[in-house]
């Protein structure tokens, strides 16, 4: 077909269009929520953060193993996920406060309570922040597929049991409704474990977590976490009340 013939064909498929939709009505342009804005960067730009993701892994493992480190197996891992971004030095005080509620459950003979913080936060006010927000949230991905964490603390378990479901709820049972949250989460301050957890010697106080909520993880498959019985007796230990 010549340039003319196809030169005709776009304006006869573009007036065809403009007959198609000619009863469409323009909608009013409107304000995206957090959630929203955070889906929309999320399908632009989650290969671009996956990638760069990979890439910090792999160099770091590739480090480690230059430099002979050896990461300790974790007897738990928590994760905490919140929109306010926690101090300084609180994943080591917050390692040590719950090291005192588990046991070495993996027989290496060390007590090992891993700490993985996550930013779940859209306020970024530059590029650099809004990429690790969202590599902070690819790698909490990760952490959720391979169900590496079995505590969740969390400052918004509403929008987190929304976007991922993955919360039991606090007597292990799973919820019908998978969003559900509200009898998945303990408030901090009402856990007398919690609440008299010591973090002076990190120079930090209860006002640095009292506003975050506890919870565990569900599982609707045969894939668990490590060590899911010592795990769920751990809960036991740390939220009794």
């Amino acid at each position: 077909m010549n340039r003319e013939g196809q030169r005709k064909i776009l304006i006869m498929a573009s007036e065809y269009l403009k007959w198609k939709y000619r009863d469409v009505k323009h909608r009013e342009k409107r304000e995206l929520t957090k959630e929203e804005k955070r889906r929309n960067w999320w399908a632009y730009n989650k290969y671009i953060v996956a990638g760069a993701v990979i890439a910090v892994i792999l160099g770091a493992d590739l480090i480690r193993t230059m430099a002979g480190f050896k990461t300790e197996p974790a007897d738990i891992q928590i994760a905490c996920a919140t929109e306010k971004q926690l101090p300084e030095h609180a994943a080591e005080a917050l390692s040590e406060a719950f090291s005192a509620y588990a046991s070495d459950y993996d027989g290496n003979g060390k007590v090992n309570v891993q700490i993985n913080l996550y930013s779940m936060s859209d306020d970024s006010s530059t590029q650099e922040q809004m990429y690790y927000a969202y590599a902070s949230q690819v790698t909490l991905v990760s952490d959720l597929e391979t169900c590496g964490s079995y505590i969740f603390l969390l400052d918004d378990p509403e929008t987190f049991q929304r976007m991922y479901e993955v919360l039991s709820h606090t007597d292990g049972t799973l919820p019908e409704n998978g969003s559900d949250w509200k009898q998945s989460v303990y408030a901090w301050k009402d856990i007398p474990a919690l609440s008299s957890m010591d973090f002076s010697a990190w120079g930090l106080s209860q006002k640095d977590f009292e506003n975050l909520y506890i919870a565990r993880r569900g599982f609707w498959t045969e894939k668990t976490t490590a060590n899911p019985e010592q795990c769920g007796l751990f809960w036991d230990t740390v939220t009794a009340h």
